[in-house]
């Protein structure tokens, strides 16, 4: 199977990847999870960032007026990877495309955590 078939044939809502985005201000790799309703046959992916620093993220979203339901809050028994309760704050979304992901993937800067 090709990365691109890695990728785009497994891909559903609720995938989990594990790269870094430039876009953050650190360094470190972080989980994103994929909210597109149909991932497979959409041209770009919708990302959003999964945070342990929740009470943080929620001060911002207070502070700009979000809605409360813009943070879901998951926990390690939902998402087996994560140390402890954190947020998916969906007031930053990272688009990008199924090929940016096969690109980090043959770079070796990206893993799969959950499909």
């Amino acid at each position: 199977m090709t990365k691109l078939h890695c990728i785009s044939e497994k891909i559903e809502t609720g995938s989990v990847y594990y790269f870094q985005e430039e876009r953050l201000s650190s360094d470190e790799p972080h989980y994103f999870v994929v909210l597109n309703r149909n991932p497979h046959i959409e041209e770009f992916l919708i990302l959003a960032c999964i945070s342990s620093q929740v009470e943080k993220r929620k001060r911002i979203a207070k502070f700009l007026r979000f809605p409360e339901e813009t943070l879901v809050m998951v926990s390690p028994f939902e998402y087996s990877m994560l140390k402890k309760e954190s947020v998916i704050d969906c007031n930053n979304i990272f688009e990008r495309s199924i090929q940016s992901l096969i690109d980090k993937l043959e770079k070796n800067n990206l893993k799969f955590v959950k499909n």
